[in-house]
């Protein structure tokens, strides 16, 4: 019953939810935006259920605060695909002081040369529904303040994944944020060895998320982004911990009062070496 609670928790929204939307709004291919921002990689089914919550939420808060036009511009997909960037093209004036410095063409053959080098000026449609996706965007901004959180260590996995990630996480013992995290910082890269039906693949997506949000969440250590195989022999000895157990003896670090920092035998003069200790 505690697990089912669990997932009754309110959703949250957080920057990658925006960047998600806003990705729509442009005119990204759904799978491209799904594998770019969300736990559930290239599933389609899962991403139209994100996009429409992430939209249905959107639309509740600009209604919320009144902003009618918001929610109906929010509402539009109006980019169509091909047409993910805004493209710069020049003023005609920026434009004559590269093309023609000296004043040699006429203004007719200038501005035949513009349309020319930038037909998207003689589109008037196009610049029509460009000027809407940039107030689309506009909204977005706006509203982002608004609604996206940033993840703490409390918070139920079941707030921030997928209610199917969530529910394995919840399966294996993981429930909150902080659990994830220190099963990942105990375990290293093969940290999901264990929970049901998660994958490498899926494993890496999570780990992704979390370094996203490294500035309320904290960073991750190294040998949990990469298999130890993988990673330098430099870089494996900073992520050793050490010991003053039984343990290799490049980890191996000698109690503090049997290093000799503290020993009574010692020369009452001047220390002839640098060493504080006799490890």
């Amino acid at each position: 019953m505690k697990d089912v609670e669990q997932f009754e928790v309110t959703r949250k929204i957080g920057r990658h939810h925006v960047a998600f939307y806003r990705a729509n709004l442009l005119g990204v291919d759904l799978g491209k935006m799904a594998d770019r921002y969300l736990e559930t990689g290239m599933d389609l089914r899962r991403a139209k259920t994100t996009l429409k919550w992430v939209q249905d939420t959107l639309l509740q808060v600009s209604l919320r605060h009144g902003k009618r036009r918001n929610a109906h511009l929010l509402k539009l997909r109006l980019a169509k695909p091909g047409e993910t960037e805004n493209t710069e093209q020049p003023p005609l004036n920026a434009f004559r002081e590269n093309y023609d410095p000296d004043n040699f063409f006429s203004e007719k053959e200038l501005v035949q040369a513009y349309i020319e080098a930038y037909p998207e000026a003689a589109n008037t449609k196009r610049q029509k529904r460009q000027r809407l996706i940039d107030r689309q965007l506009a909204a977005l901004k706006w509203i982002e303040p608004l609604i996206a959180t940033e993840p703490v260590r409390e918070d139920f996995v079941a707030a921030w994944f997928d209610e199917t990630i969530s529910r394995r996480l919840v399966l294996a013992k993981l429930p909150t944020i902080g659990h994830l995290i220190d099963r990942i910082t105990g375990s290293g890269y093969r940290w999901w060895v264990g929970v049901p039906r998660l994958g490498e693949k899926g494993a890496a997506r999570i780990v992704s998320w979390l370094r996203g949000y490294e500035s309320s969440l904290g960073a991750l250590p190294a040998q949990s982004l990469a298999p130890l195989r993988s990673m330098p022999a430099s870089a494996l000895n900073q992520t050793r911990l050490q010991s003053t157990g039984i343990v290799p003896l490049h980890n191996f670090v000698a109690p503090s009062d049997l290093d000799g920092r503290t020993g009574s035998n010692r020369h009452p003069g001047a220390p002839r070496i640098d060493a504080t200790n006799d490890h």
